[in-house]
C-alpha cells in the first residue's frame, strides 16, 4: 500500500487516541481509576503509533532512540488492563505499592534499552541496532508471553467476579458485564496477530504486507473500538457493586480482623486510617464504614482495644513486672500518658497501677 494510506491511518489513529484520551480527563463519572487506567491504556497505544511514525521521518541518531524506547512501551499494557478490570469491578479498591511494582519490567526494559542507545547505538563505527538482530525474536516472546499472562489473568479476574453473588448497577439498574470478556479476547488475538506478523517478518517470509504498519493499523482499530464502546456503553466507567449477601461487611471485617490480628499493626503508635486502608487495598471511606458498621467502633477505639488488650497481656508477664508501666503502654502502641490512663480507667474503672497490684 502506499505511503499516503499509512500515513493517514497513523494520523487517524494518534488524532483519535488523543481526543478519547482527553475526553477521558474531563468526562463525569463516579469510578475515576477505571477511567484513568482506560486513559492510560490508550495513551499507550497512541504512543505507539506514533513512535513508528517518528521512527521513520527523524533522522539518525534520534530515530534510533524512539526505535529503542518504542519497543518496550507495550509492556504497560498488560499491567494496565489488569488495573482496569479490578478498577471496573471494585471502584472502591484504591491503588497501592504493589500495583506500581507491576511496572517494573516496563522501567527495565527502558532504561536498559537507554543505555544500549547511549553506549553503542549512536556513536558512527560502533555498533547500531542492526547488530541487536539476534535477540529480537527472544524479546518478542519475552514480551508476549508477558502481555498474554496479564490477559489471561484479567480475563480470570472479570469470569470469577461474575460468576460470583455480586450484581453490577448503574443507578438502580442491574446491568450485565460479560462483554467485557469479549473484549479483553479481541485485544488477545489483536495482539497475537501482531507478534506474529512480527515474527513472520523476521524471519523474512514473503508477507503480502509490512508487519510494523500492520501492527499500526490494529492498534488504531483498537482505540477505534474503545470509541465506540464509549458511545454505546457509556455507563461502563460509573459502575457500582450490589452487595447481595445478608452481611455486606461481614467479608471486610473478617479481613481488617485478621490483618490486625497477624500484623499487629496497632503496635505503631502513629498509625492513620490511611495507612491500614493502604495496607488492606481499600480506600479510607469503606474500612472508616466497615469499622463503624461492621464492628460497631470507631477506628481509634478500635486501635485502643487492641492496644489495651496487649498491655493486659505484658502486664501478666512475670519477666515484665519490675517495669513501669508507661514502659508497657508504650510497647502496646500508646504515645500519650493522659490519653492511656483515661482510656484506661474508662475500660476498666481503675487505674492501670491498681490493675497491675491486683494482678
Amino acid at each position: 500500500m502506499s505511503n499516503v494510506f499509512w500515513t493517514s491511518i497513523f494520523a487517524i489513529g494518534i488524532v483519535q487516541g488523543a481526543f478519547l484520551f482527553f475526553v477521558l480527563l474531563i468526562r463525569p463519572g463516579t469510578n475515576r481509576r477505571a477511567t484513568r487506567a482506560l486513559a492510560a491504556i490508550l495513551v499507550v497505544f497512541t504512543v505507539m503509533i506514533l513512535g513508528g511514525v517518528l521512527g521513520e521521518v527523524l533522522t539518525e541518531p534520534l530515530a534510533q532512540l524512539v526505535v529503542f524506547l518504542n519497543i518496550n512501551t507495550e509492556l504497560a499494557i498488560g499491567p494496565l488492563v489488569l488495573l482496569w478490570i479490578r478498577s471496573l469491578l471494585n471502584p472502591e479498591r484504591s491503588w497501592t505499592r504493589r500495583d506500581a511494582y507491576h511496572f517494573l519490567p516496563l522501567i527495565l526494559g527502558l532504561v536498559t534499552f537507554g543505555i544500549a542507545w547511549a553506549t553503542i547505538g549512536h556513536k558512527p563505527g560502533q555498533a547500531t541496532l542492526g547488530d541487536l538482530q539476534p535477540f529480537v525474536p527472544v524479546y518478542v516472546a519475552i514480551k508476549a508471553g508477558y502481555l498474554f499472562t496479564y490477559l489471561a489473568v484479567a480475563y480470570r479476574t472479570l469470569d470469577q467476579s461474575l460468576k460470583g453473588p455480586r450484581e453490577f448497577v448503574v443507578g438502580r439498574q442491574a446491568v450485565g458485564l460479560h462483554w467485557l470478556k469479549g473484549c479483553l479476547l479481541v485485544l488477545g488475538v489483536g495482539a497475537g496477530l501482531i507478534y506474529l506478523a512480527n515474527f513472520v517478518d523476521f524471519w523474512v517470509l514473503d508477507l503480502p504486507f509490512e508487519a510494523d504498519p500492520f501492527g499500526s493499523l490494529l492498534l488504531a482499530a483498537v482505540i477505534y473500538l474503545v470509541a465506540l464502546l464509549m458511545l454505546l456503553r457509556p455507563w461502563v466507567l460509573s459502575l457500582k457493586p450490589r452487595q447481595v449477601e445478608p452481611d455486606r461487611w461481614q467479608e471486610d471485617s473478617d479481613q481488617l480482623t485478621v490483618h490486625l490480628q497477624q500484623e499487629r499493626p496497632w503496635l505503631e503508635p502513629d498509625l492513620r486510617l490511611a495507612d491500614l486502608a493502604e495496607a488492606l487495598g481499600t480506600t479510607e471511606n469503606r474500612l472508616s464504614a466497615v469499622i463503624n458498621e461492621g464492628l460497631d467502633t470507631t477506628f481509634y477505639g478500635l486501635l485502643n482495644r487492641y492496644r489495651l488488650a496487649e498491655f493486659e497481656r505484658l502486664s501478666r508477664d512475670p519477666a515484665l513486672r519490675q517495669r513501669p508501666v508507661l514502659d508497657l503502654a508504650f510497647d502496646a502502641g500508646f504515645n500519650s500518658k493522659a490519653s492511656f490512663y483515661r482510656i484506661f480507667r474508662e475500660t476498666h474503672g481503675i487505674t492501670p497501677t491498681a490493675y497491675r497490684k491486683a494482678l
